[in-house]
């Protein structure tokens, strides 16, 4: 009998190009902290955390409502914010030899 990351990984073969990274057989249903589990409920240590992005590790409860009560103050003004000036001035305070920072998507 086939397991459930056996058959994600056919199935992903016939409509995608690779699987990330480049052609694994590992297909992830749910992470938290610094662990990852894949669709047969088998558990990893996530080493990577998407490559240092996930600095905090993966549904940090404390980031989750920052982010909640930031996005019902809207999503992106395309225009100058307090919360950016504010981590702006936080970075070039900590790293003097930036000077300014501009921040895009």
């Amino acid at each position: 009998m086939k397991s459930q990351t056996e058959i994600f990984f056919e199935r992903s073969q016939r409509v995608t190009i690779s699987s990330v990274p480049a052609n694994t057989k590992l297909c992830l249903r749910s992470a938290q902290g610094a662990q990852l589990v894949d669709v047969d409920g088998k558990s990893y240590l996530d080493f990577s955390m998407a490559a240092g992005s996930i600095l905090f590790g993966h549904g940090d409860e404390e980031l989750r409502a920052a982010a909640t009560i930031a996005l019902t103050r809207g999503w992106s003004y395309g225009s100058a914010q307090p919360d950016a000036l504010e981590l702006a001035e936080l970075v070039c305070d900590k790293l003097p030899w930036i000077g300014k920072i501009r921040f895009v998507n």
